[in-house]
This record gives C-alpha cells, sequence and structure tokens, in this order.
C-alpha cells in the first residue's frame, strides 16, 4: 500500500509543483524549439501556463514565433492557448464518463470544495476526493478551508472552454450555483460568477450587501471593476451609480455632477437608503452646488443623521463617510474625528 511505503519515506513523489517548468527552463525548451525567448518573455509563457510543459510546448509552435514574441504572449488570455483537444484526448477521455462530467462542472470555478462540489453534483464530494487520489491538476488551496482544493489555471480555463462548447447552458447554472455558494465566503467571487451566469439580480443583491464594507476598507479600485461588471449586466440600479460616485470621488476622481442625478433616483427610496445618498451627494459632493456646477468655495456638509427610522448599520456608514470626507477636506479636523469615533461606535453596536 501506497501510504506505508510513505511512511516509511520509500515513496518517491512527483506532483505538479516537481513537474512545472520555471522561466529559466522556459527559455531553454524554447530554444530547443528555435525559438529565442528573452528571460522576461520566458516568466511570461511561464506564468500564462504555471509552466505546464504541454501547453508551454503548444504555444511555442504557434503564437511564440514571428517578431515582438512578449508583446504577443502578453495578449494571450488562458481560455486561447491551444490545449482543448490535449485536455480531451489525454485527460477526459481516461476518466469514468461521471468523473469527467463532474471535472467540467468544477472547473467553473479554480478554488473546489466538498461544499461546492456536492451543491454542483449529488456525489461532488466523493467525486472530488477520486480527483485528488488521481492527481488530476489540483493542489490544496491556500484558504480557510483545509479540504479546498486549487485547480491548475490552464486546465480549468480549458475545460470551461469546452464545456461552454458542449453544454452552454450547464456552464450557466455552474456559473449561478457558484454564485450561490460563494456568498457569504467570496462574495466578490459571487458577484463575478453571477455576471458570467447572466444573473445581474443576484449580482445585484450580492454586491449591495457588501459595497459598504470595500468602500470603508478602502478597496475602491475592487469596487469600481465589480459595480462595472453589473452595470455591463444591464442594471442601472441608483445605489449602484451611488457606489461608484462614492468610490471614485473618494479617490479625487469620477464626475460630481452625477449627484443631482442619483439625488432625483432616489426620491422613492427608503429613509436609509435616503440617508447615504444625503451623506454622499452632501459630504462628498460638498463642493458640487444643487444644480452639478462645482462651488469655490463651501461650507462642511450637514446631513441629520439622527434622523427617524434609520438602520444603525446605515448610521454607522454615513457617519464614516461623512468623518472621512471632512478629514480629506480638512474642515474642522475636531469635528471630523467626532464623526469618525462616532461611527465606529455605531458599528460596534450594530456588529
Amino acid at each position: 500500500p501506497l501510504h506505508r511505503l510513505r511512511v516509511a519515506g520509500e515513496l518517491g513523489e512527483v506532483r505538479a509543483v516537481s513537474l512545472a517548468l520555471g522561466a529559466d527552463e522556459v527559455v531553454r525548451v524554447a530554444a530547443a524549439a528555435g525559438v529565442t525567448l528573452d528571460r522576461a518573455a520566458g516568466e511570461q509563457l511561464r506564468a500564462l501556463t504555471d509552466g505546464w510543459a504541454v501547453a508551454v510546448r503548444m504555444i511555442l509552435m504557434g503564437v511564440a514565433t514571428g517578431p515582438d514574441v512578449a508583446r504577443r504572449l502578453g495578449a494571450v488570455p488562458s481560455s486561447a492557448v491551444p490545449v482543448a483537444d490535449y485536455v480531451v484526448d489525454e485527460v477526459l477521455a481516461g476518466l469514468p464518463a461521471p468523473l469527467g462530467a463532474f471535472v467540467l462542472l468544477a472547473t467553473v470555478d479554480d478554488v473546489i470544495d466538498p461544499g461546492l462540489a456536492e451543491a454542483l453534483v449529488p456525489g461532488g464530494a466523493a467525486l472530488l476526493d477520486d480527483c485528488v487520489a488521481r492527481g488530476l491538476f489540483l493542489t490544496p488551496a491556500t484558504t480557510p478551508d483545509a479540504t479546498a482544493y486549487r485547480w491548475h489555471g490552464l486546465f480549468a480555463a480549458q475545460c470551461r472552454v469546452l464545456l461552454s462548447r458542449r453544454d452552454p447552458a450547464a456552464l450557466t447554472a455552474a456559473h449561478r450555483t457558484v454564485a450561490h455558494h460563494r456568498r457569504d465566503t467570496d462574495w466578490p467571487a459571487a458577484v463575478r460568477h453571477a455576471c458570467a451566469a447572466g444573473d445581474g439580480a443576484l449580482a445585484v443583491d450580492v454586491l449591495q450587501a457588501h459595497w459598504p464594507e470595500v468602500l470603508v476598507a478602502g478597496d475602491t479600485t475592487l469596487l469600481r471593476r465589480l459595480c462595472a461588471l453589473v452595470v455591463a449586466q444591464g442594471r442601472r440600479d441608483a445605489w449602484l451609480l451611488l457606489a461608484q460616485a462614492a468610490a471614485d470621488l473618494l479617490d479625487g476622481r469620477g464626475d460630481p455632477t452625477v449627484f443631482p442625478q442619483i439625488q432625483r433616483v432616489v426620491a422613492a427610496w427608503g429613509p436609509d437608503d435616503e440617508l447615504l445618498a444625503q451623506v454622499l451627494a452632501s459630504a462628498l459632493g460638498s463642493s458640487v452646488g444643487p444644480d452639478g456646477v462645482p462651488n469655490d468655495a463651501h461650507d462642511a456638509p450637514t446631513v441629520d443623521l439622527d434622523a427617524a427610522g434609520v438602520a444603525p448599520p446605515t448610521r454607522a456608514l454615513a457617519l464614516y463617510l461623512l468623518g472621512r470626507t471632512e478629514a480629506h477636506e480638512g474642515l474642522a479636523p475636531a469635528t471630523a474625528a467626532a464623526h469618525l469615533a462616532h461611527g465606529a461606535a455605531a458599528a460596534d453596536a450594530a456588529a
């Protein structure tokens, strides 16, 4: 039995981490194929293929020939690497049919865990164990879930290409399943998968529940990127425009004239959303007049943060946004500090 040999130190195991080519090895493989790559181009090719020798060879036969190799390598998406036929002939064809079908669904996300496996396919956890036992393009994932695994990125991308050709409806359903599974543990991934499934309503639902925490964390780039994905689904919800404007203006960019438009749209909102609209339009857009025209001089924004019917988490976010803007504008530092402290206390109380 293998485990006895492993315990006795009598078993040598060669896995993906050992087999993967490094950048220097990619350069040498390219030279043997008559293609000259510098080390930077070799690293690009290694990153694109994760050092998978078959994929390196396939690209060298086509994409990496001719002038300006580095630029051409940088423009190749993982889904365009010509190894799909290899995946079918050498990998999936050698698996039992149920396991091969599972792999095509399970690779819809780069990370797979037993819970997601079961959500995708009844009995999926056992099928995942079979994949692990076969050493099938999986490595332990660096996540809090010790039972999670990460697919080889290029292999997973090729499997998604295959599934999109064979059963696009199954690919869409799998993206939606992953979105639901990830919404509480990796909600940015949930938004991306919901958008990939064309489910704008689900993407909006997930993003609306989490955008304030991204804003407070200061990751405005992520917030703008996710908002853009949702907008691409045809969603133009007022709060989504508000979140985009908040991210832009916190970074000192964007179009402040969007606020009057947002204020008109949110007229029918409830007290929570209306308060956020007031704070953002007044605090972040404090240098903008009611007609959207910038003011040369302005005073500190005033918003009724103690309005009746406002939920504590909303009040906490409003205080944070107000205090941060006041601090940035240099308007009454003591007032800004008080708003930030008040917001922190309100957030603690609402947690």
